[in-house]
């Protein structure tokens, strides 16, 4: 590999024993940045510092950043990585530049030059010194191959730009380029100028000053009306500075009106589509059994379950194959949430090779998959009814529980799950102990033909259940919309994020932000879902729900 020689550095990756190989799912990006990154990797491969590989143990996605200078610089994404290796003094992704440039100037650094990263400088009191301090660094730099961008490069100069800051012989000063809109901003030139200025002094002191409160804009108009300012756009203006207040703005109150239309979800035919959900974790039961994996058709409303010691992509996988496609035939679609047993590689390309589109739900936003979530509330609920105080023993009540709920009619389809599936009622305990109807006139000749014309007529019952599903949803969704206040947003908006309790700095208690951000919304995905990117072009993983958005003011 050309450059530097390996004898002086070599970086070393140490990864924890017991750490698994992640591989990011692959970022879409556009035209520009795709170019860029095609240049920058072809630009590598010529000149041999990097070479394809065939194995995809750790993949990691690149991040694009502009340079002030308009040019892309292309970074990778090493998170995953960051996690799975030991702590090092030197951080990822600098770590090797951090140890060359120990090395390479470790005699200099402190005396005649100050590095950060692969930024240096050379500090010298005379013009003289200046040029054989110069002349040290450049025998390092050709001692050790290394290179020197020329556009950065500035010479012989009593004071510069370094790391954003400017760097003289009287200190550290502020960048002009970063004061220039402080600098030319003009004083008040009429009476209307002055009063504007004034008028915003006035709010700014009333809704931060020491003696302020952060309170609501008609609070506010009448705070500054008793200490004697009026002006005719009072009510407004105080309304605009509170809704561009970056405090109010980020421990605001979540949103409780929902943002969007309802938008229910039919299935087209029996077991198409099926939702799974992983529900626990329970009290320990013999085996270490303490998680439920729950899958549901979302047109019979039939439902599976599979208890587990430990909830893995491998067993996830297991339960989908034995539980669902063996049993029902491949389905068109899985919707689930994005717990990491769903998104992983290993299960999306089981998925895959067998042509199920996989729905992933949107981040903290469990309606997406309303269905599953219904299941887990019945098996919750008649757990809770029938253990007492026998909770280890909940997977022995699953049989029966589901047993029940197959037998019994949904609100929605008007019909059980039992008969829906198999075109026919399941016979139930009760009658055999109170002799039902049908067991007492049973006819061994006349039941082969009932039950020949209950199979016949089976599509049209089940056309019928789908009738009676679409007008209660649509009943429901009526009396959900009756509560929207539409909330949506644009490519390019800037928008504050709910923090959930996982995203929260555990150290501020209960004086943590309820909205972070902000960040910028790159697609709309129509019902609701976003994607979103960091202002600084990193994309963040998945879809957002307009419910856990709101718009940034500046």
């Amino acid at each position: 590999m050309p450059g530097i020689s390996a004898d002086l550095i070599c970086h070393k990756l140490a990864i924890h024993k017991e750490a698994k190989p992640v591989a990011q799912r692959k970022r879409k990006v556009g035209d520009e940045r795709r170019e860029a990154i095609v240049a920058e990797t072809q630009k590598l491969l010529n000149a041999d510092f990097i070479r394809e590989v065939r194995y995809t143990t750790w993949l990691a996605n690149v991040v694009l950043v502009k340079k002030n200078s308009g040019k892309w610089c292309m970074c990778v994404d090493y998170t995953d990585l960051n996690k799975a290796c030991p702590k090092d003094s030197y951080p990822l992704p600098s770590i090797d530049r951090l140890r060359l440039m120990d090395k390479v100037f470790h005699q200099q650094i402190g005396r005649n030059m100050e590095i950060y990263v692969d930024d240096m400088v050379v500090k010298t009191t005379s013009a003289v010194d200046h040029a054989t301090d110069l002349a040290e660094v450049f025998a390092q730099v050709r001692k050790h191959n290394m290179l020197l961008n020329p556009e950065k490069c500035v010479f012989g100069v009593q004071g510069g730009k370094f790391l954003g800051f400017i760097i003289t012989s009287r200190g550290i000063e502020a960048n002009p380029e970063k004061c220039k809109a402080i600098i030319q901003m003009q004083s008040p030139q009429t009476v209307k100028e002055v009063q504007r200025l004034a008028g915003r002094l006035v709010s700014l002191e009333i809704h931060q000053g020491i003696c302020g409160m952060h309170s609501s804009a008609r609070s506010m108009a009448a705070r500054v009306l008793r200490a004697g300012y009026y002006w005719p756009t009072l009510k407004s203006d105080c309304q605009s500075h509170l809704q561009k207040c970056k405090e109010c703005q980020q421990f605001g109150n979540k949103h409780q009106q929902p943002p969007e239309n309802l938008h229910h979800m039919m299935s087209a035919w029996p077991f198409s589509q099926w939702g799974m959900d992983i529900l626990g974790p329970f009290p320990p039961a013999k085996g270490q059994l303490k998680f439920l994996l729950v899958a549901i058709d979302y047109f019979t409303k039939w439902i599976e379950v599979c208890p587990l010691a430990k909830i893995t992509t491998e067993n996830v996988r297991k339960f989908t194959w034995k539980n669902i496609i063996c049993r029902f035939g491949i389905p068109h679609a899985l919707v689930t949430d994005n717990g990491q047993q769903f998104i992983a590689q290993e299960f999306e390309e089981f998925l895959n090779e067998l042509g199920v589109k996989h729905l992933s739900t949107s981040v903290e936003h469990p309606q997406t998959n309303g269905q599953a979530e219904a299941a887990n509330k019945v098996i919750l609920r008649e757990l809770k009814k029938r253990l007492g105080n026998a909770k280890g023993q909940w997977p022995e009540e699953l049989p029966s529980i589901l047993w029940a709920y197959h037998c019994t009619p949904q609100s929605t389809t008007q019909e059980t799950p039992y008969r829906l599936t198999y075109g026919t009622n399941a016979m139930i305990p009760i009658e055999f102990g109170q002799i039902s109807h049908r067991r007492q006139t049973f006819n061994g000749e006349q039941n082969a033909q009932e039950l020949a014309a209950d199979l016949d007529l089976v599509d049209e019952l089940r056309e019928e259940a789908q009738i009676h599903e679409e007008a209660y949803k649509l009943r429901a969704s009526r009396r959900y919309n009756t509560q929207v206040k539409p909330r949506a947003f644009r490519a390019g908006d800037l928008v504050w994020r709910l923090l959930g309790e996982a995203r929260k700095d555990t150290s501020d208690g209960k004086l943590a932000p309820t909205w972070g951000g902000p960040f910028r919304v790159t697609e709309d995905l129509k019902n609701g879902a976003y994607r979103l990117e960091e202002l600084n072009g990193k994309p963040i993983p998945r879809t957002w729900n307009a419910t856990h958005l709101k718009l940034y003011f500046s």
